[in-house]
């Protein structure tokens, strides 16, 4: 992550923004949610779909990024998006959807 200089005195409102700016990615670069991937991965309606993430060890949290309707590519509500136990969480990431269509979900997990 590039560093961040600001250069204070032009306004107050620069002067916040960049202060808010600051503080933002200073949470940022500490935060082990950077040290995640994307997995796209279709889950048939009524099934729970153990997916891999290959990240060598156990995952800290996931969230989701998009999901579609795999027929029509309707985006659907994050709503949909129930993560399940995994019985191995360095391996795998279990989730299941609500609804009765297969949807494709993206999701980012770190």
């Amino acid at each position: 992550m590039k560093r961040f200089d600001p250069s204070y005195g032009a306004s107050p409102e620069i002067d916040r923004l960049q202060s808010v700016t600051q503080d933002s990615l200073g949470f940022l670069k500490d935060k082990e949610i950077l040290d995640g991937k994307l997995i796209v991965v279709d889950v048939p309606s009524g099934t729970t779909v153990a997916v891999g993430h290959g990240l060598g060890r156990k995952f800290k949290g996931a969230f989701p990024v998009m999901i579609r309707n795999k027929k029509t590519g309707v985006i659907q509500t994050f709503d949909h998006f129930v993560p399940q136990a995994s019985s191995d969480e360095s391996l795998y990431y279990s989730l299941s959807i609500l609804g009765g269509n297969e949807l494709t979900v993206s999701f980012w997990i770190f």
